[in-house]
């Protein structure tokens, strides 16, 4: 599946796989520690009905690696989940994440309620 690169309004570049965009229901997901977007292919094989965002976390995959480390600030990662969702056109997304992904999906949760449909960690 292609990727799309989407850019923030402070220039950084994320990749993101949108599997199945004309499905009703969409699902975020995020993937673990050294992981990437693709940690999620095999669940493209049993979601036809859902729209699976799967997004490369900063530093990870294609995504792009800055190198302040203020840009790694759980905040901002949260605020770029939101701008990617805006940007897509989604405002209420299920979530998933594992491991580091988890930690975030529960963030983005407790920052964003408005946001979410179901949270899977």
């Amino acid at each position: 599946m292609p990727s799309l690169i989407i850019r923030m309004r402070d220039g950084v570049l994320y990749e993101v796989i949108d599997q199945n965009p004309s499905a009703e229901n969409a699902t975020l997901c995020l993937h673990g520690f050294t992981g990437s977007a693709a940690s999620w292919e095999f669940l493209n094989a049993y979601t036809e009905n859902t729209r699976l965002i799967q997004v490369s976390l900063l530093g990870h995959g294609n995504t792009d690696a800055p190198k302040s480390v203020r840009r790694y600030a759980m905040s901002q990662q949260l605020a770029d989940l939101a701008e990617i969702l805006d940007q897509l056109m989604l405002h209420k997304v299920n979530i998933l994440g594992y491991s580091m992904g988890g930690r975030i999906a529960l963030s983005f949760a407790s920052c964003y309620p408005e946001r979410i449909g179901k949270t899977d960690s």
